[in-house]
Parts: structure tokens; sequence; C-alpha cells
């Protein structure tokens, strides 16, 4: 959705904390400020690391400014993609053991140059006087932090190479360096070495303030703990309102635990410090039609034209299905046909495919099948192995079941194509027939995701059993997240008809799922005899997950 090289250690801390992509222009309100590393002009042949630690470590001293938001930033280029609304460069020199730092601040808005000094001394004394040029009050280094930052710059110039000594330094010091520490374990949590950055953060005790919540947040996330890395992103935005990175993350946190009004406001308030970044508009848009607010949701759409002309292909599908969702099904399939006519390249034809589900539920079958072949004729032109089965699915849902399963026959060696036979085998109560399919769906040639899909059907097609036995099953077969198991465990409870024993694992499975992929798993709650709270709004067919087993939840949306 969303570049001179640059060791792995450094690219993760960029990606991770820089927001290099997400910045444009100066933000409404904040002062953005995008620091480049410091060109090393010293006669010594070795670099001593300090220019590349120096946007870092500033990033830390203004880090919590409430209308300031400083950000790393690789090169130049990058600089002026993000359109930062300040540019920090320079250069330096060692001249007898002392720093020679010469800087420039260029204001990006006005195209001049805002500031331009030599600041000499120390490491500490050179980056004070940086950061309380850029705002008074910033925090201040100690003379003492010149060797931690000397090993933190040379640990960013050596990559991989020195980051052994970097941790080892860190993890014997008396008292860890916590502006290295904390970019660092956060790149090594991206990195996914969860192990080395808890180990890495236990010696850190900041005691509060923003290094305590970006500390807390960390842990969070090697925990896996979405309520907790909510909870710190919370404190974090509170006390650096000027991060967008960070109210991004707390907004997609609010928004994919379905807590519609406050993602909304935090959408919000990101727009306003993003007004170029359409995705925002995007995401307030559903967040809005989640509380029902369909002319909200309109307008944030709208607003998401504007901000991002080029993505009006985007704009218009997710425009469609929040139409879609309020049962505005000529609407939808209006901007389900714009979509496709601006970038059917980038959306791979889909929204043709979605106009026809919008032109079906108006009841016009000959319509939609229309405009399901021009999907179709799309597909097989770009060359789709699965169109076959998903031309079979298209005449499933729409109600000839008989001419599906006849078009997948002749398929004897079609992973796919066996796997969609043996579920809706399963659906018509031929469990034994349904699991003869599964299995030579897994022994036929097939991509990981079709295998995957086959073994879930053999799974599913296990002789019926107590629901006791079903959970036994699905903790021996699948040593899977959580909620991904919880799925798994409810559909098998569902189909062989244990319905009461299905709600305590689907409803698991529903809270671990993002709201734009839970269709199925709330079709299969109403199956269960779910809370008729959850038919709304109802899912699309094709895109709520694996759409061979759409046929189990999508016609509960159908039955009034």
């Amino acid at each position: 959705m969303f570049c001179r090289q640059t060791p792995r250690l450094l690219v993760l801390l960029i990606s991770s904390l820089a927001l290099c992509a997400c910045l444009r222009k100066a933000s409404e309100g904040v002062d953005t400020i995008a620091v480049l590393p410091l060109e090393d002009d010293s006669a010594a042949s070795a670099p001593d690391g300090f220019g590349a630690a120096a946007p870092y470590l500033i990033q830390w001293q203004l880090d919590g400014s409430p209308n300031v938001y400083v950000f790393a930033a690789a090169d130049p280029n990058a600089a002026a993609e993000a359109h930062a609304g300040r540019v920090l460069e320079g250069w330096y020199q060692r001249r007898n053991g002392a720093l020679e730092v010469h800087v420039t601040v260029r204001d990006a808005t006005r195209r001049r140059i805002a500031s331009s000094n030599i600041r000499t001394g120390d490491a500490a004394s050179v980056l004070n006087d940086i950061a309380v040029s850029l705002r008074p009050g910033s925090r201040l280094f100690k003379h003492s932090d010149d060797d931690a930052m000397r090993m933190m710059g040379l640990a960013l110039v050596g990559g991989s190479s020195a980051q052994p000594q970097f941790l080892q330094a860190e993890l014997t010091s008396p008292a860890p360096f916590v502006p290295a520490v904390l970019p660092f374990a956060s790149a090594l949590v991206d990195a996914g070495r969860n192990a080395q950055a808890a180990e890495l953060l236990a010696r850190v005790h900041p005691g509060g303030g923003i290094d305590a919540a970006r500390l807390k947040f960390l842990e969070a996330r090697i925990s896996g703990d979405a309520l907790a890395q909510r909870n710190a992103l919370t404190d974090v935005v509170r006390l650096a309102p000027a991060d967008p990175l960070a109210r991004s993350r707390l907004a997609d946190l609010q928004f994919n635990t379905r807590q519609w009004a406050a993602a909304a406001a935090s959408y919000v308030a990101l727009s306003r410090m993003q007004p170029w970044e359409g995705t925002v508009f995007n995401q307030l848009a559903y967040a809005r039609a989640w509380q029902h607010d369909l002319t909200g949701a309109r307008q944030a759409i709208a607003d998401y034209r504007r901000a991002d002309p080029a993505q009006a292909p985007n704009a218009a599908d997710s425009l469609g299905e929040i139409e879609w969702d309020f049962g505005h099904f000529a609407d939808a399939e209006k901007n389900f046909l714009e979509a496709s006519q601006g970038d059917i390249v980038l959306l791979r034809g889909n929204d043709l495919l979605k106009a026809a589900e919008a032109r079906w539920m108006r009841g016009d079958t000959g319509g939609a099948d229309r405009l399901f072949h021009r999907y179709a004729s799309w597909r097989r032109a770009a060359g789709d192995p699965e169109l076959p089965v998903r031309e079979a699915q298209w005449l499933h849902l729409t109600g000839r079941v008989q001419a599906a399963e006849a078009a997948l026959r002749p398929l004897a060696n079609n992973a796919a194509a066996l796997a969609q036979l043996s579920f809706w085998a399963l659906l018509a109560g031929q469990r034994d027939e349904a699991h003869q399919l599964a299995e030579r769906a897994i022994a036929a040639p097939a991509a990981p995701d079709v295998r995957n899909t086959a073994a879930l059907c053999a799974f599913y097609s296990l002789p019926s059993a107590s629901a006791t036995e079903w959970e036994t099953r699905s903790r021996e077969a699948f040593q899977a997240a959580p909620g991904v198991r919880a799925t798994v465990l409810g559909t098998a409870l569902v189909l062989d008809g244990h319905k009461a024993e299905a709600v305590a694992p689907l409803s698991t499975a529903l809270a671990a799922k993002p709201p734009n992929e839970d269709g199925a798993v709330r079709g299969l709650l109403l199956r269960a005899g779910g809370p008729s709270s959850l038919r709304w709004p109802m899912p699309m067919p094709f895109y709520n997950g694996d759409p061979t087993f759409d046929a189990a939840s999508f016609p509960m949306w159908r039955q009034r």
C-alpha cells in the first residue's frame, strides 16, 4: 500500500520510526522536521557513526513536543518525497578530538534557507545546541553519553555485523542508553527478533513520560496483546500528540477492535495532521459507515478523492462497498463500474465481479451474468488458473447448484475444484463423499493456499463426533494462532450440528478478525443462533476469506 543502499538495521529503523513515506507536506498545526544523516568529512578513513546516529538522537530529544514532529530521513530524496516542512542536513569533521558540525535548516515550504550554523564541542553539546535551536526546552544529553552515542553510531554504520557488539554493550552497561535502546528494540521487533528485543527492554526503567509509554508499547507488541498495545498507544498519543505514526497505529487498532467512535475521532485528528493522505480518509469513511453514518462516510470518500486524485478508482470501490452495506445496490453497482473503468489492472477486475453481485442483489440475474462474463473475460485474458472454479462458485451463489457442480466434476485433477466439490457435498449432508473428494484434492498438485483449503475440507468432513472430540481434533491438527483455531473449531461444530457449542469458539474468532474480513464468521454465528445484530452489514461473497466456504455463511443473508 505502501534509495541509496543502507544497512538492514538502519532500514528497519527508518521504516519503523521515520515515517518517510507517510509525510508529504507540512502538517496542519505541526512543524514536521526531517533530519538527514550528517556527512563525515573527517580525515580518518573509518567512520565514527556520529552522522548516522544524529537523526535518531535529535528525534529522541524532541520526542513528546506538542507541535513538533522530527523524523529521520535516509537522504534528500526521501525528505523531498515526504514534503517535510523543514529539512536539517549538514556535515561534520573532527578537529583535535572535538566535533565541528556545519548544520543547515531548509524551509521546504518557502524554499529558502532558514538557518545555517557551525556547532562545535563534544557530541552531547553539539546535539543539545541543534535540538534547542529547533525547539527550546528539548531534552538534553549529558557529556557522559558520548561513548553510548558512538556505540550507537557504529552499530548503525556497521549494520548487522555490528549489532552483536551493540547489544552486548547495552546488556552489560551499568545504565542502558534509552535513546538507542528504544529504536533498536523497535527494529528488532519489526524483524521478528522478539526475544532479543525483550532482553534489551528488560534493562530499561525510564520511570515515566514518553519513553515509558513507548517502552510499554514495545512490550505489548512483543506479547501480542492488542488491548495493551491500544492502551500504551493512547498514552503515546497523549504525550506525543504531534506523532502521526503513533496516532495512525492507534486508529487502526481502534478500528480493528470495533471501537468505531474512537477510531473515527483518531482518523479525523490524523487527517488534520496529514490532509494529503487519502488512505486516512478512506479508513475514516469505513469507521463512519460502521456507526451507520452514511452521510459522513460519503463525505470522507469525497475528501479521499480530493486528497489523492490518483486513487479515484479505489475511492469509488470503497464507496461502492459502503453503499452495499446500506443496501443501496444500484449505487453500489454504479461505483463498482466506475472503479473498474479507472484502473482495472490495479483492482484485477474485481470490481466487475462486485458490480455483478450488486446487480444480482437487485433481482436481475441476467444482467448480473452479463457483468460476471465481463469479469470472466478479463480474468481469462489475464491467464487466471482459478477462473473455472470462480465461474462455478458464481453459479452456486446465484442458486444454480446442479450447474455449478456439473461445471467442476470434469476437472478431475484440479485441487481447487475438488476441494470446492468436497465442501458443497458436506453442506448437502454427504460427509463420506466430501471426505473422499477432499483426500483427492490433497493428493492433486496445488499451490500452498489451495492445499491448505483441501486440508480444511478434509478436517471438516471427518466422521461426526461429539463437541469434545472436535475440540481435541482441532487442538491436535492445527498448531495455529488461537483465532485461527477457533474459526476452524467453530466451523466444524456448526457443520456437524453442534450449534450451541459453536458459539464460544466463533465469538473468539470474531474478536480476532478485522471488521472487513469477519463476514464468514458472522454468517456461521448466525447459523449457530447468534443475535440478529450480526446481520449488519451484509458481507460480499468472494471477499471474506476463501470463497470456497462462502456457501456456509452467505445464505444467512438471503434468508429472511
